[in-house]
């Protein structure tokens, strides 16, 4: 009886381990553990934003407004079972996902958090984004959006460090020394069927890999290189995007402009860009090095104002120099930009409480920093909402405003996820600044 109990248990579906969960807007159907679920919320948060960024930056309106729902199973066995068995049997896949347009949600597999299979989840959740904002996107379009966000390289934040997929970048590479890439007439025209080769159907004489690349290279052509006819060709697919029509006589008007321009700039060997000072900035910065991390981020921001992962290295750097003002003006953009990103906000706080403790008599000063604390502690994770008035009622104190250094310790209390030891040294706090209140600490 044992032995059959434990042998029904071993062939429990998949499925029926799997728990739904809802984080940010976000459905995670899954059997990861709690903080796996979370970094995967995470990852996908990220690349939904940026991808709507992009989206939306390059002309698209969107058109949906579902929410993102994910399948994630822990163990890509798990992952490949529930891919085989799926009632959306076309081989539009990649080995660690897939986006099942019936259910429509994304499909995956975890591995812990790989490298692999977080660019594979960017990958798909920028395909549901362009979803939601293209009427009818063409094969090479969508799967060159989706590469582009799998190709990215993030911060611990989820900002890009880089944008180049290596891997993407070697294929195209070699596809065009050996020639055999696709004529980009025919790339544009390719149906599932060339493209994807459905149900064993026949498909195109390019292998899928050569596809995906020579697609992925044509977005980051468009959306890196600047070049006026880089922005046609975009413009031409995101109208085509948009009504589901394309004119063809005028597409290949277009590609005897675009083709040398593209392969010119495939060829070229700065196509990182900023990339690796970025990522040598917050090496140094995690060193302890903020003199080389400041003028590291300096140096990226100079080569691309927008780069967000720069901009935050270097408020991270100046705050550790003592130069709040600096880093105030950073903190300030990230978050002109991301009105829910606490790291930014946090930072903000802290400049400001900086710049305060160099004038404790400023009460404009100290009035701001409250705000900002309180801003922080408002979009504060689970654990560390009470950071933020923790550092509003330090400023507070330092005026001299009792009271209300006092209502705000009492903020801090009621965080939820409170740490025991934090919760005691706050008490103990609170127990100070009453004494002080009625004149007797």
């Amino acid at each position: 009886m044992l032995s059959a109990a434990l042998l029904s248990l071993a062939v429990l579906s998949t499925a029926d381990r799997l728990v739904t969960s809802t984080h940010g807007g976000v459905t995670v159907v899954s059997d990861a553990s709690p903080a796996q679920r979370e970094q995967i919320v995470d990852v996908a948060a990220a690349a939904t934003r940026m991808a709507t960024t992009r989206a939306e930056t390059i002309g698209l309106e969107r058109k949906s407004d579902q929410s993102l729902r994910l399948r994630v199973f822990a163990h890509e066995s798990d992952y490949d079972d529930w891919r085989r068995r799926t009632r959306d049997q076309n081989t539009k896949v990649s080995p660690l996902s897939f986006y099942d347009d019936v259910d429509r949600e994304v499909v995956a597999a975890w591995q812990a958090g790989s490298d692999a299979a977080r660019s594979q989840l960017r990958r798909q959740v920028a395909r549901f984004v362009l979803l939601q904002f293209a009427k009818n996107p063409s094969n090479w379009f969508e799967e060159g959006f989706a590469g582009y966000f799998q190709g990215l390289h993030t911060d611990p934040f989820g900002d890009a460090i880089d944008r180049v997929d290596a891997e993407m970048l070697k294929s195209i590479r070699e596809a065009l020394e050996r020639d055999r890439i696709c004529p980009l007439f025919e790339l544009l025209d390719l149906q599932d069927i060339e493209f994807y080769g459905l149900a064993g159907a026949k498909q195109s004489p390019w292998p899928r890999s050569v596809l995906y690349a020579q697609s992925w290279s044509l977005v980051y052509w468009m959306f890196e290189s600047g070049e006026d006819v880089a922005k046609r060709l975009l413009e031409f697919e995101v109208q085509r995007s948009t009504t589901g029509r394309w004119d063809q006589t005028a597409a290949k008007k277009l590609l005897v402009e675009v083709e040398p321009a593209w392969r010119a700039f495939i060829g070229r060997d700065d196509l990182s860009g900023f990339s690796g000072l970025v990522r040598d900035a917050w090496t140094a910065l995690g060193k302890g090095n903020a003199e080389d991390a400041r003028w590291l981020a300096t140096k990226a921001l100079e080569n691309d104002e927008s780069c967000r992962s720069a901009l935050r290295v270097l408020g991270k750097a100046t705050l550790e120099q003592g130069d709040f003002d600096v880093a105030e003006h950073c903190f300030s953009e990230l978050l002109r930009e991301q009105a829910d990103d606490y790291d930014a906000a946090f930072g903000l706080a802290r400049a400001q409480h900086g710049q305060f403790v160099l004038d404790p008599q400023d009460r404009t000063l100290l009035a701001t920093v409250i705000a900002s604390g309180t801003r922080a502690a408002e979009l504060a994770p689970l654990g560390r909402a009470h950071e933020g008035s923790v550092l509003a009622a330090d400023a507070a104190e330092a005026a001299g405003s009792v009271d209300e250094a006092l209502r705000l310790v009492r903020v801090a209390l009621k965080s939820r996820g409170l740490p025991t030891d934090v919760a005691s040294t706050l008490r103990d706090r609170e127990r100070a600044l009453i004494k002080k209140s009625i004149g007797k600490g």
